[in-house]
């Protein structure tokens, strides 16, 4: 009978006496870094324990053909085949080809935040408005590894800022000061 009979146990979904460990090549073990917030004295809140958090992850795609090449699919899934392009207009068609920024369109935009989206659940994007302060004139993408939120502001816990450094492990140096930035705002 079936109905009486008791399933085993399974250990995996127990979680009482689940725990995993990590290995390197080598078959020694590693720690996995966590993603853990904290504020720091600066002004910004760290990712991960020594705020390179963003950098361990670009060291995985890196090191790892396989999650390389996961994430890049990944990341043209969700870019799709890029913006189509029919019955536009001419004001359009110089947005999308982001004619101010001549290094890179909204196309090439869009696929780097589809990798950064893939790779850190986030991006960002540097947006200039034209002198009149009418529009947008200008969309830059900005690595989202560079970028760290600003601590809370306590009198206005609403306004949100963030700081951008181009390398984090350099912070201190001369040149790569982080500079704080305040979030879109209309």
């Amino acid at each position: 009978q079936l109905m009486n009979k008791k399933e085993p146990k399974n250990p995996l979904n127990d979680k009482t006496h689940f725990s995993f460990s990590a290995f390197d090549i080598n078959g020694k073990q590693s720690d996995i870094p966590q993603p853990v917030e904290s504020i720091n004295n600066q002004g910004w809140i760290n990712w991960g324990k020594d705020n390179l958090y963003p950098n361990y992850l670009i060291e995985l795609t890196q090191r790892s053909a396989i999650h390389n090449a996961i994430i890049d699919l990944k990341a043209s899934m969700i870019g799709g085949n890029g913006f189509i392009k029919a019955d536009w207009d001419d004001e359009t068609f110089a947005f999308i080809n982001n004619q101010d920024n001549w290094d890179e369109d909204l196309e090439v935009i869009y696929s780097k935040v589809a990798t950064d989206l893939t790779i850190f659940n986030g991006y960002a994007l540097e947006l200039i408005w034209n002198n009149e302060g009418t529009k947008i004139a200008t969309v830059s993408h900005l690595p989202f590894e560079t970028v760290r939120v600003a601590k809370p502001n306590e009198k206005n816990p609403d306004k949100v800022e963030y700081y951008v450094c181009n390398d984090w492990r350099n912070y201190r140096k001369p040149g790569y000061e982080p500079i704080k930035f305040p979030a879109f705002n209309t």
